[in-house]
């Protein structure tokens, strides 16, 4: 079976441009010329317009402006639609109007109803009963919301090509839609639709539906969010801070233990000249990189890092030199006593 003409589901429209339509004045009151005006955008129906739900969307439009500027005769109203629609629609209507002869307000309404026709496929009502009768309530939709659109259906397809469902018929759409488990509960209840009007029939699946969601919503106790001790933040170092705050601008950056390779270390130390892989500042934040025997001695003594010192070779550097100088202090202590003990 083709689609239907209408889709079950609604279609969000883009707001259309300005050379889409005019602006027309629009009375609250149509037959009292001290009414408030305000301003309507109403749409051309356009050659390429080839969509049914678009024909009716266009048609009750056109209904607004035709009751908002009090246009009663015939004659104006074909003036109306003339400079609305485009193209082969156009054609259409006036070939139809044509056929018909006068312009009156009833042979206005015979010739909407052809053009109408003309753009709804063949056996268009057929389709549309038939997708009405076999479809099935979505998941994620409300029982309202999707009987809503299902009336919304039978009410554009009111100008172009009536459905003509009763209420027994919709009772039977209903039924047939909704989830096995709900028409179970509803039997076990002793409720019969035959017995009901629409609208309790849809009440009592709304029941069930709110139980649903009532079950599947996990419990809230309020109280104990309330009562609940409140939770500090971390306590971060320095460190863990000029490490958090240096590396934001490099997110993808590896960290320094995917690279055992010193001589990359040392080329991209802060101490040293920038590399494309660190930023130009990092080596002006003592904080960077003081895990790794950077920054000053005071800290690194006070976090005993003595590995990264001797590491470094700066200590190292230092401790050689002062060995050195205790070397010759003793050579000249020596020296001084032997001269006294001549």
């Amino acid at each position: 079976m083709p689609p239907p003409p209408i889709s079950l589901h609604y279609k969000q429209r883009r707001r259309p441009d300005s050379d889409e339509g005019i602006k027309l004045k629009l009375r609250s009151e149509p037959g009292n010329p001290a009414s408030s005006e305000y301003s309507f955008f109403m749409r051309f129906l356009r050659a390429h317009e080839s969509d049914p739900e678009y024909f009716c969307d266009w048609l009750i439009d056109l209904k607004k402006v035709i009751a908002g500027q009090n246009i009663a005769g015939g004659p104006a109203r074909y003036r109306l639609v003339r400079d609305l629609i485009q193209g082969r629609h156009l054609f259409d209507f006036n070939a139809f109007a044509a056929v018909l002869g006068a312009e009156t307000i009833p042979h206005f309404e015979a010739c909407i109803r052809r053009l109408g026709r003309q753009i709804f496929p063949k056996q268009a009502r057929t389709r549309q009963i038939f997708a009405i009768r076999n479809c099935v309530k979505p998941e994620g939709t409300t029982i309202r919301d999707f009987f809503g659109r299902l009336k919304d259906i039978e009410a554009k397809m009111e100008e172009v090509d009536p459905l003509h469902l009763e209420e027994d018929d919709w009772k039977d759409i209903l039924v047939r839609a909704m989830p096995e488990h709900y028409v179970r509960r509803m039997f076990d209840h002793g409720f019969d639709p035959e017995d009901h009007n629409l609208l309790e029939t849809m009440n009592m699946f709304e029941r069930f539906e709110t139980a649903d969601n009532l079950l599947r919503r996990p419990a809230r106790n309020p109280g104990a969010a309330r009562n609940r001790r409140r939770e500090k933040p971390p306590i971060r170092n320095h460190y863990r801070q000029g490490r958090r705050r240096q590396f934001r601008r490099q997110p993808n950056f590896a960290s320094r233990p995917s690279f055992p390779n010193n001589r990359f270390s040392r080329r991209n130390s802060p101490n040293q000249n920038s590399h494309g892989n660190f930023h130009s500042n990092h080596r002006f934040n003592p904080n960077f990189n003081r895990r790794f025997g950077s920054g000053d001695s005071s800290n690194r003594q006070r976090r005993n890092f003595r590995g990264n010192r001797d590491r470094n070779g700066s200590g190292n550097n230092r401790f050689n030199n002062r060995r050195q100088e205790a070397n010759v202090l003793d050579v000249l202590r020596e020296g001084s006593e032997s001269d006294t003990s001549l």
